[in-house]
């Protein structure tokens, strides 16, 4: 059932990124979700292989998924901010995802969905520690991310007429809301049976809470148009003589005909 479920969740992210990429006009909002999209593919796409990636690639897939939070972050930046540009210190929030990527090699990392052993309990000790981050990291983003669209929503009416689904992105705090509710319920239940090791009944629904966030991503991504759209510079074009004699003799004619009126109301 859980590969089924992550099937389908890749083939709907491959197929996200290529209509993304491929969208016209384009605006930053759709390289966020593309990379987004990304990151789920590669995390889906490693769970369905019949080994363990740390055995080839010592970082694991696992430390990706500190890149949900910023890509949340900078996609409601992209969409609430009046001329959003990437600036060279957004670069800071790529710091967790560096330092557990290097980190996890040192330590010699087993698998985050391992079985307990005492022999690994110190590396178990370092797979808390990046649970905790990830949690932390989806819950720091998302209150940030929020206060951001509430900041954006008073300042509508400055803006626009009215109130619209699109400009207010009302649909963004419920998707998110709820993809961070099943997130952190279902990381906080592996973080009890794998690293805490408390055997509870659970079901691991992270594949499919990827599944239906990406589904539904895809399809506000799409019909989510461009709040603020960036004007258009129009460059100042040399003047033409004969355009500049005709714009006179324009105005001389204009300035004649009225003369020629005044004298003809006061006769």
């Amino acid at each position: 059932m859980d590969k089924t479920v992550a099937i389908i969740g890749l083939v709907q992210a491959l197929f996200g990124i290529t209509i993304f990429i491929a969208k016209r006009p384009r605006h930053l909002s759709f390289v966020f979700l593309t990379i987004w999209l990304a990151v789920i593919a590669v995390f889906l796409g490693a769970s369905l292989l019949p080994f363990q990636v740390t055995d080839y690639f010592k970082p694991g897939i696992f430390p990706f998924l500190l890149l949900f939070g910023p890509l949340l972050y900078l996609y409601v930046n992209s969409l609430s901010v009046e001329n959003f540009r990437l600036k060279p210190f957004m670069l800071l929030h790529l710091i967790p995802l560096v330092a557990v990527g290097i980190h996890r090699p040192i330590v010699s990392p087993v698998s985050i969905g391992g079985s307990t052993n005492p022999a690994e309990s110190a590396m178990f000790f370092y797979n808390k520690i990046y649970y905790l981050l990830i949690v932390l990291s989806l819950l720091t983003y998302w209150i940030f991310s929020v206060k951001l669209i509430l900041s954006h929503r008073k300042n509508i009416p400055n803006h626009f007429s009215n109130y619209t689904s699109k400009n207010s992105l009302s649909w963004l705090i419920s998707v998110l809301t709820l993809f961070l509710i099943l997130f952190v319920i279902d990381f906080w239940m592996s973080f009890i049976t794998t690293v805490l090791g408390f055997e509870i009944g659970r079901f691991s629904f992270l594949s499919l809470n990827l599944t239906i966030f990406t589904f539904i991503m895809i399809f506000f991504g799409i019909n989510q148009s461009v709040i603020y759209k960036t004007p258009r510079v129009v460059k100042d074009e040399p003047e033409n003589p004969e355009n500049h004699e005709a714009r006179n003799s324009r105005s001389l004619l204009n300035e004649k005909q009225m003369e020629e009126l005044t004298n003809a109301v006061f006769q």
